[in-house]
């Protein structure tokens, strides 16, 4: 909805200051009084003609366009195109926000159009989700400048999805691994399928040596394998109230949808099934496998929200076994404070992984990275960071015992700083598939 507003300006006081002045001076001249009613009279007669004359200006919001997905903490550019009716000089301006940060503001007529502005602004998100962008403000004054017209547009909702790391989707499973430090399996396993051929080289298996094609050639040719495809793999995103951290650039659930929008970049590239489970009490919401599971992905979470409940995975892990028939790989990304707080889901856990192969992310504070080593020469040795130290070491080490608990039972389980969460949670994926434990 449009709104208008008309407000004063300073020759408006400028202008009654004198006629107060002139009111003064007539009760010491009487003469003057006739000059200060005609005065009174002209200043009345050119409020009236300034209202009037902002009044036959209108101004109308015609369409607007924008980036089609706008990220997070990246610049983007929105149009707005106005259609003016003024005679006069116009001003165009904002409203301002704390989750779109404006950086610049540009308008011009458009050529195409005769009577139409354009505006443009550079708006950097600070965060995901449905914002709402409060509209332009047209501001016009008159030659007379005694009043001027405040104009508020339509508000406009953008969609902020969450931002990626370009670096990891241009790596390739084959860079991930080389990065992990997986080394390729000598013997072909069971969940291995055939590639190609090609010719031997030292150090290849004898077994894998294709004998017909050797003789067909006349030159050693082994057969090459690859990783069994179209496995069935479910990421469980957790959206309790320990998720709700903030840390230095976002919180832990930014961070983990990020991890999972990779995790559905890597395994689409290797033509798996992937799908996604968010839950906190319960299970909120259930992204079934698609084509384009990124997109998919995006258009389901960018606008997920942290609740201030506490994580039940007793309910999720029936629900995946209600829900997932076939042997999946099921990936957790969510957090915890010690060993106590998953001790009531070891059985749950226990029982999951009797069918499905689950790896579990734990995602640590950034903040403990930096206290868990001693101190530097250029830090000073005070008891503060000695204490910040204990702590941190403390909180890691009831982690690890938590994590092993976890693995004792079979799980794969791991922590992750947020920086790295990305990286870990796809070398991960990639190992346990390396491994042919799905």
């Amino acid at each position: 909805m449009t709104q208008n507003s008309y407000t004063p300006t300073a020759r408006l006081f400028i202008l009654l200051s004198i006629l107060l002045m002139g009111g003064i001076l007539c009760l010491v001249w009487d003469w003057a009084v006739l000059l200060w009613m005609l005065s009174l009279f002209v200043a009345i007669i050119a409020c009236i003609g300034d209202w009037f004359s902002l009044q036959k200006s209108q101004f109308k919001q015609m369409k607007h366009a924008c980036h089609p997905h706008p990220t997070m903490k990246q610049p983007f550019t929105l149009r707005v195109w106005i259609e003016a009716e003024s005679q006069y000089p116009i001003h165009i301006d904002s409203v301002q926000s704390d989750q779109l940060k404006l950086d610049s503001i540009q308008a011009k007529l458009d050529a195409a159009t005769p009577g139409t502005l354009i505006a443009q602004w550079n708006i950097t998100p600070t965060e995901r989700g449905l914002l709402e962008w409060g509209g332009c403000i047209i501001s016009l004054k008159t030659p007379l400048g005694l009043l001027c017209r405040w104009q508020t547009l339509e508000s406009i909702q953008i969609k902020v999805y969450p931002k990626l790391n370009k670096n990891l989707q241009s790596m390739t499973p084959k860079m991930l691994l080389q990065a992990l430090g997986a080394k390729q399996q000598r013997f072909r396993r069971a969940d291995q399928v055939f590639e190609s051929l090609r010719p031997y080289v030292s150090g290849d298996p004898l077994r894998h040596v294709d004998w017909k094609a050797t003789a067909r050639s006349n030159a050693l040719i082994t057969r090459q394998y690859d990783l069994e495809q179209h496995h069935n793999i479910l990421i469980c995103l957790d959206s309790s109230r320990l998720m709700g951290t903030l840390t230095e650039d976002a919180s832990k659930l930014d961070c983990a949808i990020e991890a999972a929008l990779h995790l559905a970049h890597l395994a689409n590239s290797m033509n798996d099934r992937i799908s996604l489970m968010v839950f906190s009490q319960s299970v909120e919401q259930w992204i079934k496998p698609q084509r384009n599971p990124v997109e998919a992905f995006l258009h389901g979470l960018y606008d997920i929200r942290c609740k201030i409940v506490e994580a039940d995975f007793n309910q999720l892990c029936t629900q995946i076994l209600t829900i997932q028939k076939k042997r999946s790989l099921v990936i957790f990304l969510s957090d915890f404070i010690d060993s106590s707080a998953l001790q009531p889901f070891m059985p749950a856990f226990s029982n999951l992984n009797r069918k499905h192969c689950s790896l579990f992310i734990g995602i640590e504070d950034p903040a403990y990275q930096k206290y868990l080593y001693p101190v530097t020469n250029e830090q000073k040795t005070t008891a503060q960071n000695l204490t910040r130290r204990l702590v941190a070491q403390d909180s890691m080490a009831r982690r690890q015992k938590a994590l092993g608990e976890l693995r004792r039972l079979g799980l794969h389980a791991i922590s992750a700083p947020t920086e790295t969460l990305a990286m870990a949670a796809m070398a991960s994926y990639l190992q346990i598939k390396h491994d042919g434990a799905i």
